[in-house]
């Protein structure tokens, strides 16, 4: 199996490679606040399991308006906005876990997106100097 250090450089890879963001761990103390997308893709193979991303909806539009090559100001329909955030959570796990050692196939969910005010879950990570949680649960 894995650690969430793993997970969080699958994030960061596809952040980068494919959301032109930048992607950074952080160690400090930073809250993930106010109105956010939480996205959650469960797999199963080797082991099973969820993975668990809560971002900023304002970064989920950033992250979007790049992959799509849309203005900074140009409005996208909210259905957009989280199917797009579902597909940044369905990349990362799935780019996790074909980085693993495993062999048996792994398969994936289709990424459940709900929207949530978070009072202040700790950020793993920054992605475009905004806070993003990452989990992983390995069910035993």
């Amino acid at each position: 199996m894995s650690s969430l250090k793993s997970v969080t450089d699958a994030v960061a890879s596809v952040a980068e490679r494919s959301f032109f963001a930048f992607a950074e761990t952080t160690d400090a103390d930073v809250p993930v606040a106010g109105d956010c997308y939480e996205i959650c893709v469960a797999f199963t193979g080797a082991f099973a399991g969820v993975v668990r991303i809560v971002m900023p909806i304002a970064l989920a539009h950033e992250l979007c308006t790049a992959f799509s090559g849309l203005g900074p100001d140009d409005v996208i329909a909210q259905d957009s906005l989280s199917d797009l955030a579902g597909e940044f959570g369905n990349m990362a796990c799935g780019t996790w876990l074909t980085g693993l050692d495993e062999p048996v196939c792994f398969s994936l969910t289709t990424p459940v997106v709900s929207q949530r005010s978070e009072p202040g879950k700790r950020a793993v990570m920054l992605v475009n100097d905004q806070p993003i949680s990452v989990e992983l649960e390995i069910e035993r």
